[in-house]
């Protein structure tokens, strides 16, 4: 949907703008004729008058020009970001295998062949998740992560960070269904190298935003403190703080740790600058209150 408008606000602002430069090239030619009226009896009140008329039509005619190129420009923008915020739609996938004893297809996450019976390790299924969350597509990613989450099982914890990581802005369920295996399992160092994740990150904008919050929030629930000398440290991460709702969310997520998070401030308010200060002391003021 987000694409389809992204093309029709581009569509709309070139026949905008195209309108805008024909008007202004009417319009400057119809300007210019009449600011060089003139009779052979010399300048009078008529022509005066319609010679400012004309004047008038070369201001405006270059207000069109700058219209249409303003209106290009922002349909431009507008349009691409729009196309660029295009979620890839989840077709429904079915992960199959086929089973070495009878040769038929059956569901990926199954341990005994509904056909011959033959029993499958846990191990061998994991593998093939494994091999799915590395180089499998967006669809196959995505019918992974469910069987994950059914599975339950912690051992694929440093792919799905990986996956978390790599995954562009746009796939926003593939991060909320990673998110909810790594929060359900809430395995050790998990907070830990999703803080990692936002330390590495480059770009806080406002596509990037979103996988962001998710991922402090992921932190936020899983409650681990071994992520606290990490996340404490985003406070002197200028790039994240000039973002308000990411400074909010950030503040919020390290005040839940209560008085363990103390120590930590304390170090960035005696050492960093005075933005980063003035946040670590008001946390502290906060947690003691």
């Amino acid at each position: 949907m987000s694409r389809n408008i992204g093309n029709t606000v581009i569509t709309l602002g070139i026949l905008a703008s195209v309108l805008f430069f024909i008007a202004g090239i009417i319009l400057l030619i119809s300007s210019i004729d009449l600011t060089t009226l003139r009779s052979v009896k010399g300048t009078t009140v008529a022509e005066s008058y319609y010679q400012q008329i004309g004047y008038y039509g070369i201001a405006y005619s270059l207000a069109s020009f700058a219209f249409g190129f303003f209106s290009l420009t922002l349909s431009i923008g507008i349009g691409n970001w729009l196309i660029l915020r295009q979620k890839p739609a989840i077709k429904s996938v079915t992960l199959d295998k086929k089973c070495p004893s009878c040769a038929e297809s059956i569901l990926l996450e199954a341990f005994i062949c509904k056909y011959c019976h033959h029993e499958f390790k846990k191990d061998d299924i994991l593998n093939r998740l494994s091999y799915i969350l590395k180089d499998g597509s967006y669809q196959a990613k995505n019918g992974a992560l469910n069987i994950l989450l059914d599975l339950k099982d912690p051992s694929l914890t440093h792919e799905v960070l990986n996956l978390i990581d790599n995954a562009p802005p746009e796939q926003e369920v593939l991060i909320k269904k990673s998110l909810k295996y790594l929060t359900t399992l809430r395995v050790a160092g998990t907070s830990k190298e999703l803080v990692n994740i936002l330390c590495k990150s480059k770009n806080f904008g406002l596509l990037y935003q979103p996988k962001v919050l998710m991922i402090i929030n992921a932190i936020k629930e899983i409650g681990d403190p071994e992520c606290l000398p990490l996340l404490v440290e985003l406070l002197k991460n200028k790039r994240m703080l000039k973002h308000n709702n990411l400074k909010k969310t950030l503040v919020y997520t390290i005040a839940a740790f209560g008085n363990d998070a103390i120590p930590h401030l304390e170090n960035v308010a005696n050492e960093s600058d005075k933005t980063s200060r003035k946040l670590a002391n008001a946390l502290i003021n906060h947690i003691n209150s």
